[in-house]
């Protein structure tokens, strides 16, 4: 076994949430558990999590504490510790014109399409008489919910923390992330999955801000993006040289 999970302790951690009351998986990190159930990975590799903040569930949180490297632990989740209670009030009705004038043409959008309305996610529930209701309560409203998790890794060296941090901001695996790290300075090698994002910039300064907040020691990083260019083949026919 190794390291014992402590209040403030970083982890990797597999996860894999069920609604209790149909017994669908809503989300796992495991992917053979994935493809026992027909579906995708929710996240590429274990899940970051600091403990004792909000990157999980409370009551999950609670029984992380005490736990070593490898150990495992299942927990159900009340709607009130999840995702809240359903709430009515968050149905809303629109008219078709008012969600023309929000940049929303109904006509191209049917029941159970999710939708942006001024910055809130809902879901299209009804489109009668010239009226749509959209319900912005999270999908899982009002569910509970059966976690089981698995610490993979308590995480220990600097070096650990900055390679799990970046992987977690650029949405890759871990062992896609190279890192050397040397007094205060950190040279992290991003693998193209990375860097090829077209919001490559914005995650930089995501992972940046959460790195200087967990690691006083690392005062810079450095991350490389690196290119390789194909070979050429040689010109054919006319334009090969005699």
């Amino acid at each position: 076994m190794g390291g014992k999970v402590e209040e403030g302790s970083l982890i990797l951690l597999d996860v894999s949430i069920y609604d209790e009351g149909t017994g669908e998986l809503v989300m796992t990190t495991d992917e053979e558990e994935a493809e026992r159930h027909g579906r995708r990975l929710s996240e590429k590799g274990p899940l970051l999590v600091q403990v004792g903040s909000d990157d999980i569930f409370r009551p999950v949180m609670e029984a992380l504490v005490g736990m070593k490297e490898g150990s495992s632990g299942e927990i159900v989740v009340k709607p009130k510790d999840a995702f809240g209670e359903y709430d009515e009030g968050k149905r809303e009705v629109f008219t078709e014109r008012r969600l023309r004038r929000e940049g929303i043409d109904p006509s191209k959008r049917e029941v159970g399409d999710t939708v942006e309305l001024r910055g809130r996610r809902g879901v299209v529930r009804s489109m009668t008489g010239g009226r749509v209701v959209i319900d912005f309560n999270h999908p899982l409203a009002g569910k509970t919910l059966r976690v089981r998790f698995r610490v993979v890794r308590v995480l220990s060296e600097d070096a650990e923390v900055v390679r799990a941090v970046v992987a977690d901001a650029f949405g890759v695996y871990p062992d896609e992330i190279e890192v050397d790290l040397k007094g205060e300075v950190a040279t992290v090698k991003l693998c193209p999955a990375a860097f090829m994002r077209r919001d490559s910039l914005a995650r930089k300064y995501k992972a940046l801000s959460k790195i200087m907040r967990l690691l006083k020691s690392v005062r810079k990083v450095v991350f490389v993006e690196e290119f390789e260019i194909p070979e050429r083949s040689e010109p054919q026919g006319d334009l090969a040289e005699p």
